[in-house]
């Protein structure tokens, strides 16, 4: 029996059409989607080194929880406007961002997810009030308007001594997360910094401040919210995970797989030594104006 034989002609032309479905994959990726507004929103309100990777990577592993990303990062959101089509800010412009978020946040089941920090959630703020009729509206109300059937999620750190050293180093090396299989991102100089005591005691004040301003809106404005420490969360990955999806009033929790995260722990023996340090300044006095 003959070897079947492949003309190059032959060859070339199922090459091209290999790559002309991959850049119409990308094209579809890109290009802008129906408006579909979710049956339910949750927002992951947090701030830096709380884990929210992991959990936003949890609640995604399900396919039920929607797609919780920062979407109204500023860096992550003008390349996001450039690959849409989505030309300008404004009225208009802001309004078909949002329409994007909304239908590209959420899974088949009408959940959609979305995680902001506390300065992304200002503005957020800002954005939607430039849409016409969401000007005036009080923050809750821009927020419900905006977002349908709106819960809050809060992810908050016990641990704020740890939460700012874990922040320190990412800042300093630009890594600021490991998934089993990838690549870490890296947005600086990877070498090992020096232990800098009051630029850590500055990040735990800011920390503290941003979640004093987190729980100052949901107690002012009555807001039910769904608390989660991300020391529970890396305890018991799992269970805080379907805990999520209860709230969400997803059924059949009991049956939902939640494959092992892929998020790995940073934390190292250098974050052990450093907290020694810290805490040890921090107890003599030693930083001015520590917390």
């Amino acid at each position: 029996m003959c070897a079947r034989r492949f003309s190059i002609p032959r060859l070339l032309a199922a090459a091209h059409l290999r790559a002309q479905r991959a850049r119409n994959r990308t094209i579809s990726a890109r290009r802008p989607k129906r408006a579909i507004l979710p049956s339910t929103t949750y927002v992951i309100c947090t701030n830096p080194r709380s884990g929210s990777w992991l959990l936003s990577s949890g609640l995604l592993s399900t396919k039920l929880a929607g797609r919780p990303r920062e979407w109204y990062n500023v860096d992550a959101a003008q390349r996001r406007r450039a690959e849409w089509g989505i030309a300008g800010v404004g009225s208009s412009g802001d309004k078909a961002y949002l329409d994007q978020v909304l239908a590209r946040s959420m899974t088949p089941n009408g959940v959609s997810g979305i995680k902001l920090q506390f300065h992304q959630f200002v503005e957020l703020q800002k954005s939607l009030r430039h849409i016409e009729g969401f000007g005036r509206l009080s923050t809750p109300a821009l927020m419900a308007r905006a977002f349908p059937n709106i819960r809050y999620l809060w992810l908050t750190r016990r641990d704020k001594a740890r939460q700012a050293i874990s922040y320190f180093l990412a800042q300093k090396t630009g890594r600021w997360w490991i998934v089993e299989g990838g690549v870490p991102e890296r947005s600086g100089h990877a070498s090992q910094p020096e232990f800098d005591p009051r630029v850590i005691a500055q990040l735990e004040r800011m920390l503290i401040e941003n979640d004093s301003q987190w729980r100052l809106f949901f107690t002012t404005n009555n807001i039910a919210v769904l608390t989660v420490f991300y020391e529970d969360l890396a305890t018991n990955y799992r269970a805080t995970i379907l805990d999520v999806l209860k709230w969400l009033g997803i059924p059949d929790t009991g049956a939902v797989k939640v494959p092992p995260p892929r998020v790995k722990k940073q934390s190292n023996d250098i974050n052990e030594l450093w907290l020694d340090k810290y805490m040890s300044l921090k107890n003599q006095g030693i930083l001015q104006g520590g917390v």
